[in-house]
Order: C-alpha cells, then sequence, then structure tokens
C-alpha cells in the first residue's frame, strides 16, 4: 500500500524534486489513490450497520476521539461496535487515553471521512460542536473546529478570537498564532482578514517563529496599506524588519526602518515612530561596528 501511496504522489506531482532534494505539496493537497480508498471503503461495507455508522461518525471526530462525545452523537452505548472495530483492526485504544480511542491508520480515517456527502459531514460537526458545548472543559478550539467544519463561521470566529486573545495573554504565543490561523478561515471581510493576518504575523515573531512570520507580516502591510490603515501596516513593518535583521539582512531591516519611520512621521508621534526611528539609528550605529559588536547588539534589535 505504501508502495502504491508513493507512485501516486509521484505521478500526480504531490511529492518532487527541486534544487535541494525532494519535497512534497501541502498535505491538504495530498490525495489518496482511489484504489486504496477502495480498499479501505470495502472493508467498512464488510461491517454490520451499527458499526460502520459508529465507524463514520468517528471519522468526522479526528484521528482520535473521546469515547463519551462518540457516544453521544450515536445516541447510546457503542461499547460492542468499538470492540469489533478494535478486533478488525481498524481502531484501538489509546494507551493511557482515558477513555480516548483512536484510528490505527490515519489514512483509515481520511478515506472515510472523504467518502460522506458534505451534508452529513456538516451535520455531525455540528452535533458535535453542540455536545461540545455543554462540557465545560471542551477545549474552545475543538469546538471552533467543528463549528468551522459545520459550515457555522460566525459561531467559530468569536469563540478563537477570544481563546486566542487569553493564550496571548498568559505569552502562549505559539498557541495564538495556531488559533488565530485557524480563525482566518472563517473571515471573509478584507479588511478584518488584513488585521488578523498582522496578528498571526506577529504572534509567530513573538513565538520564535520568525521566518514563519514573514508571509502573514508581508501581506497584512500591503493589505492594511491598501486600505488605509497606514499606523497599523507600518508597526507590522517594524517587526518585519526585526525578523530580518535577526538574519542579518541589515539592508532589508534598515529598509523597512526607513519606511516606517517615513510613514508614520506624516502622522504625528507615536510610540512606533519612537521605535523606528531608535532602530534606524541603532543599526547605522552598528554598521561601522566590528562584527562581534554586531552580533551582540543584533539580538537587541
Amino acid at each position: 500500500m505504501l508502495e502504491e501511496i508513493l507512485k501516486a504522489a509521484l505521478d500526480r506531482g504531490d511529492v518532487y524534486r527541486t534544487g535541494s532534494g525532494w519535497t512534497r505539496k501541502s498535505l491538504v493537497e495530498i490525495r489518496l489513490p482511489e484504489t486504496v480508498v477502495d480498499s479501505i471503503l470495502l472493508r467498512v461495507e464488510r461491517l454490520t450497520k451499527a458499526q460502520a455508522d459508529v465507524l463514520r461518525t468517528a471519522s468526522v471526530l479526528g484521528r482520535s476521539f473521546e469515547y463519551p462525545l462518540l457516544r453521544a452523537l450515536c445516541g447510546g452505548e457503542v461499547e460492542d461496535e468499538l470492540a469489533a472495530l478494535a478486533h478488525q483492526q481498524l481502531i484501538e485504544e489509546e494507551p493511557g487515553g482515558h477513555g480516548r480511542h483512536r484510528f490505527r491508520h490515519a489514512l483509515t480515517q481520511e478515506a472515510i471521512y472523504g467518502s460522506l456527502a458534505t451534508s452529513k459531514r456538516q451535520r455531525i460537526h455540528g452535533e458535535a460542536a453542540m455536545a461540545l458545548k455543554g462540557e465545560r472543559t471542551a477545549p474552545a478550539v475543538d469546538i471552533a473546529h467543528h463549528l468551522l467544519r459545520a459550515n457555522l463561521q460566525d459561531e467559530a470566529l468569536p469563540i478563537l478570537m477570544r481563546a486566542a486573545d487569553s493564550a496571548e495573554g498568559a505569552r502562549a504565543y505559539r498557541e495564538a498564532a495556531e488559533l488565530r490561523q485557524r480563525a482566518l478561515e472563517a473571515v471573509e471581510d478584507a479588511g478584518t482578514r488584513a488585521k488578523l493576518t498582522g496578528q498571526v504575523g506577529e504572534t509567530l515573531w513573538l513565538a520564535g517563529r520568525a521566518e514563519a512570520a514573514i508571509p502573514y507580516l508581508e501581506e497584512a502591510i500591503d493589505a492594511l496599506t491598501g486600505h488605509g490603515s497606514i499606523a497599523e501596516a507600518e508597526h507590522l513593518r517594524l517587526i518585519h524588519g526585526r525578523v530580518q535583521m535577526a538574519h542579518n539582512r541589515h539592508d532589508l531591516a534598515m529598509l523597512d526602518y526607513q519606511r516606517a519611520a517615513e510613514a508614520l512621521t506624516t502622522l504625528g508621534p507615536s510610540a512606533d515612530l519612537a521605535r523606528a526611528l531608535m532602530l534606524q539609528g541603532a543599526l547605522e550605529s552598528i554598521s561601522h561596528r566590528a562584527p562581534a559588536a554586531k552580533t551582540g547588539l543584533q539580538s537587541q534589535l
């Protein structure tokens, strides 16, 4: 099966060679070969109706799932069905998972989930979100995930944003960035999307993922500038400059600082204008110093 998957990926260009070696498309773009999908779905057809229904519902919950949530969605006890599915080596209980189960292979979950009609997937996702809302300890991101998949973006967005703000307040920047990335899926308004894209870039930078932040920062700077949100755009440009500085791209960093200072000057005094002038001056001063001095000061910029 693995050889077949690899061959299909190569034939479709999902896996390809570049000048620096082999790489692949994003996982969401890679499709399973039809023969593999057919083989998995044939196993499902051989199950009893009750077992197949449980397995299909479980596939909507993801690679792993909580037993109480699955039981709630199936409308009753499903222990016998889970035992039969485990015997068929389709699922297994997670070691130390305290009631969590998982598909033995991610491919199985993906194939079964993909075989469901869109309307059925959305319905189950919506029911899962409602069930999780009734649990005080349910993670906000899990609720929002099901709301998004149920095409209920308006309900998902405020949940994700509150969770992201809370994570950022706790200095959990990586989590905040991931939550805001998920929120982007629910945003259609161009202005709101531009601001949120900038927030993703800034929190990725705070999380120490500078390179990952660059495309978000650049997209947000262009969009916010186009919307006339100069102060917000130049705030992000300063962060972009600090990312460039951290990677020894001093000329690009200087360009960012200069452009930010010029744009912010037209808006009057501000903390970001002072920061832009300070960063520009500091970079100019260290450009005349020894490499060792540059290295020491670089991290401060």
